[in-house]
């Protein structure tokens, strides 16, 4: 499939040269990709006659593509001077495919200039790209009249997952089912609206299927804090004929087919409303799952399906006579910066285009199961959208998250997910009655993606699932500038749709992209437990797209170590020798100023880590059995430090803040004043028993809630491990915990730590190396700030590596593939006369030569232990037998070695180990193997006769 476009001619081109003639050639530009045509000399109706073919790969021309052509004219010494500009909506190929069309040319403010340029369009498309087939699986409609009426034991089984957003305030809530007579409840969780409860109740009866069916499930939700009438919730009532026709989702599977035996209705939402309220409101949501089991069946297992995915709106059970109130929730997309690459500049040599960047990027939001995208953007890592994408929601709702997809268009299939980021709603809102309430709002402000590494290699790919943000992604992938806004809605039911932005939301967003400068700083001291050593190891760190070294866009900084052979450490694992000189890192950087945001979140965790610190000696006091005394002492000490601390004044707000900064901190406030006031009344009945412990930990819950900041703005840091060119391991941790600040520094600012990398793809606890440091993060102007928290002394090089290449057994630069002189990558160009001393610098030394220590050692260097293998080696010619064979010792690069009764060891080495046959090979009985060439790897297991041939 490919779009052939023929420019054809062009007709009264004006003359813009001031000379009095000009050359034209036309730039053809289509789906981020782009060509340019021949130079027709001295002509102002040129006749360039040229054919160019852009591929399509599976996917078509969609309505959004538009082929662009510009006329230049064509200079020697400097760029051309633009003629006019065309457009072209291809999709108007879609039904007639072959077309020639003349363009009208316009000048830079968009007005016709009188010339015309003719062009010719063909969209070639396989015969049955149109024939769509599709399938669409029904529920089987169940009658109740053709279930069984044989009765047997059967279990009916609820499982209450959680419930969300209860009305009542305070509340200790406790959900109630009745069936028939029969009534059994859940455990009270203890002060919350959200309670989370994962418990089974079982109801067993003797029936059958018939009957069952008609049986009336009565769910309430009950305040425990009240003993009156007013202790009701909301309730939800239905009748069990909804777990014999519910498509439960899930049921695609072969074992979620509907049987009598067996039916599952899986993680439902049921909107609770109260019995005596017209109309009825909306006092909550239970989510639940409903089995069905007749005797000697077993439980079905529930399928591996996200549970965010199941919180969307046509999962919800509504009760009649519900009143729906709808608010539009509006998502401004206005642009995204550093997006990564998706795919490699494959078509650029086949097919002579050229393109600025491999990505196609478009923005993919998804609420409640609707989702809804922007425009696509060709070959752009900063695309600019300005576009709202506006829901129209219920309040409350049960979808509490925003799911947000940046993708790239892939032309051969599926897109490709470039990186997924969630935004709680409960992190931006906050539904109460009181003026402390608030509808979800956010930014403008920027939202970080990660994923998987951002280099487009093979092995890379295997990682991709890291993009999907079901698992934690590790790389930065980019940023995404959202601001979120909410107005009243009269229009009823859940849809989407996409708007262009209001005239004044580009200046509203570019107030908040002042960018200041900071530095990262990084200081490696040693790097110990590495379990494997391939080959040098350099560690890079990063925050964001500024310090990655294979970047780019971000400016080149010393963002890595140098370059190290990892030696044994005699034991079992490797290190790096750094005795002649540690290295450090300086990765500067700009990032909007959030440092008010990072100070309060400091402030915030510090008290809960100090309260957690507490409990755990509560709860350590407990576990020794210390008297009474000890034990309400350290209680009323943890009580009386975290009432302290909520007490504390949160920092100041800027002139620049946003809406939602003013918001959250009138909140915070709130909240933290209940947390106060709960401990004071704590301290007046503490108690020495695990049941008074449960109080605090739930106290603790709700500083946990405080601490939540969802506009953190800046990237996280990454520092990772690379060996072979290949990102092996990270470590990566919130740019806050290094902020320096004189009342607020973050917990690890400047301390030495020893940070655990880990396998990428693998768990936090597949540990690949312990890097002993020290990072500082600040403004550029506090630099000076920082200190070694040793004593040392800091020397700065220049450095460059000078590259040769053998050819035969010479040395040289003959078909060098990167520069003589050049960075650590060969990606740069380093000549010695290309380095400068900045001002007020100078140089104490001259150039030389320094090999690192690692690098001229042997790769046994470290080893007490070692294993030496020869190869008995058997030639016979055809006729011959082995009796008599021509035996040669050769080693593993079938070199002549000495015989292994010949080996003579070192003075002061043992033998622990006689010679062993190696049978782990694919060999013969006696270890052989058997090949023609003994320089190939093709040998296999037995004689064959074409050995002789």
């Amino acid at each position: 499939m490919s779009l052939d476009v023929h420019i054809k001619q062009g007709i009264e081109l004006p003359l813009v040269e001031k000379s009095g003639s000009q050359s034209t050639y036309v730039v053809v530009a289509f789906q981020g990709w782009s060509t340019k045509s021949k130079v027709f000399d001295n002509d102002l109706n040129p006749n360039w006659n040229e054919l160019f073919t852009f591929p399509l790969g599976k996917r078509g021309i969609t309505y959004d593509d538009v082929v662009d052509i510009t006329v230049y004219t064509f200079r020697t010494d400097a760029r051309g001077k633009v003629i006019g500009v065309g457009s072209f909506n291809a999709f108007n190929l879609v039904e007639t495919p072959k077309q020639v069309r003349p363009i009208k040319l316009k000048d830079s403010r968009g007005v016709e200039n009188g010339a015309t340029i003719v062009v010719g369009y063909e969209y070639k498309v396989p015969e049955d790209f149109y024939l769509v087939k599709q399938q669409t699986r029904l529920a089987e409609p169940i009658d109740q009249a053709t279930l069984s009426v044989v009765n047997d034991i059967y279990q009916i089984r609820f499982l209450i997952h959680e419930a969300r957003q209860l009305t009542h305030i305070p509340c200790d809530p406790v959900v109630v089912i009745t069936i028939d007579k029969a009534t059994k409840s859940t455990q009270i969780c203890e002060d919350s609206v959200d309670p989370v409860y994962n418990e089974a109740i079982s109801f067993v009866v003797y029936d059958s299927p018939f009957n069952i069916a008609k049986e009336v499930v009565h769910l309430r939700v009950l305040n425990t804090l009240r003993m009156d009438e007013a202790a009701l919730i909301g309730e939800f009532k239905f009748v069990m004929m909804t777990a014999f026709t519910s498509d439960a989702i899930g049921w695609d599977e072969p074992a979620y087919k509907p049987t009598d035996a067996c039916r599952t209705m899986f993680r439902k939402w049921l909107i609770i409303t109260h019995p005596t309220e017209t109309p009825k409101n909306i006092k909550g949501f239970v989510n639940l799952s409903l089995s069905i089991m007749a005797s000697g069946q077993k439980l079905l297992a529930p399928p591996q399906v996200e549970p965010l995915l199941l919180n969307v709106f046509p999962n919800v059970m509504r009760p009649s006579e519900v009143n729906a109130q709808y608010q539009k929730l509006c998502l401004r997309i206005m642009h995204c910066e550093d997006l990564a690459p998706m795919s490699e500049p494959l078509l650029e040599n086949d097919y002579n285009l050229t393109r600025l960047a491999f990505t196609d990027p478009y923005v993919e939001i998804s609420y409640s199961g609707v989702e809804d995208r922007t425009n696509l953007l060709y070959a752009d890592y900063n695309p600019v959208y300005y576009q709202d994408i506006v829901y129209n929601i219920e309040i409350p709702s049960v979808c509490d998250t925003i799911i947000m997809k940046l993708v790239d268009r892939d032309v051969d299939g599926d897109d490709d997910i470039i990186g997924t980021a969630f935004l709680k709603l409960p992190s931006i809102s906050y539904f109460s009655q009181d003026d402390i309430g608030f509808d979800p709002v956010f930014g403008p402000c920027f939202i970080n993606f990660y994923g998987s590494p951002r280099e487009v290699t093979e092995y890379n790919e295997q990682f991709l699932y890291l993009n999907e943000g079901w698992v934690p992604g590790v790389a930065f992938r980019g940023r995404l500038f959202l601001e979120i806004y909410s107005k009243p809605s009269y229009s009823v039911g859940l849809f989407s749709k996409v708007i262009p932005s209001a005239i004044d939301a580009r200046p509203k967003g570019d107030k908040y992209l002042n960018r200041t400068k900071f530095i990262l700083v990084c200081g490696m001291i040693e790097a110990t437990m590495l379990e494997f050593a391939d080959s040098v190891a350099t560690f890079e760190v990063s925050c964001g797209e500024f310090g990655n070294q294979n970047s780019e866009s971000a400016d080149a900084t010393n963002s890595c170590s140098q370059p190290t052979q990892p030696l044994f450490d005699s034991t079992k694992y490797f290190y790096l020798n750094w005795d002649a000189g540690a290295p450090i890192c300086f990765v500067e950087c700009e990032w909007e100023d959030v440092v008010y945001r990072l100070e309060t979140l400091n402030l915030l965790q510090q008290s809960y880590e100090r309260f957690d610190d507490n409990i755990g000696l509560v709860d350590e006091a407990i576990q020794l059995e210390l008297s009474d005394r000890q034990i309400k002492s350290r209680m009323k000490a943890a009580l009386k430090t975290i009432a302290e601390d909520m007490s504390m004044e949160l920092p100041e707000l800027p002139d620049y803040c946003n809406e939602l900064d003013k918001k959250l901190k009138k909140l915070r406030r709130f909240r933290m004043d209940n947390i106060v006031a709960k401990a004071e009344e704590l301290i007046k009945k503490v108690e020495p028993t695990k049941e008074f412990k449960e109080n605090l930990l739930l106290l603790l819950e709700k500083v946990g809630i405080v601490c939540d900041e969802p506009q953190t703005d800046i990237p996280d840091v990454v520092i990772w491990m690379i060996m072979n060119g290949a990102r092996i391991g990270y470590y990566k941790a919130p740019i806050h915990y290094f902020l320096h600040s004189e009342n607020a520094k973050g917990k690890f600012c400047g301390k030495v730590q020893h940070l655990k990398f880990t396998y990428l793809g693998k768990g936090i606890d597949d540990i690949t190396c312990v890097l002993k440091c020290f990072l500082w993060f600040g403004y550029e102007e506090q630099y000076w700030k920082w200190r070694f928290p040793f004593r040392t002394t800091l020397h700065v090089y220049a450095e460059m590596y000078e590259n040769q290449q053998v050819m035969g057994k010479l040395w040289g630069t003959k078909g060098l593939q990167r520069p003589e002189f050049s960075d650590v990558n060969g990606r740069y160009s380093l000549p010695k006369i290309s380095f400068a001393c900045p001002d007020g610098w100078s140089w104490v030394d001259e150039w030389k030569i320094s090999p690192d220590f690692s690098s001229i050692v042997s790769d046994d260097f470290g080893l007490t232990t070692f294993r030496d293998e020869v190869y008995e080696v058997h030639t016979i010619e055809e006729g011959e037998d082995w009796s008599a064979p021509n035996i040669l010792w050769m080693n593993e690069r079938m070199e002549q070695a000495i015989a292994k009764d010949d080996v003579e060891l070192p003075e002061g080495w043992t033998v622990t180990e006689d010679w062993q046959v190696d049978i782990t090979r694919p060999g013969d009985g006696d270890g052989y193997q058997y090949t023609v060439n003994p320089d190939s790897s093709e040998y296999c297991s037995s004689v064959k006769s074409y050995h002789f041939c």
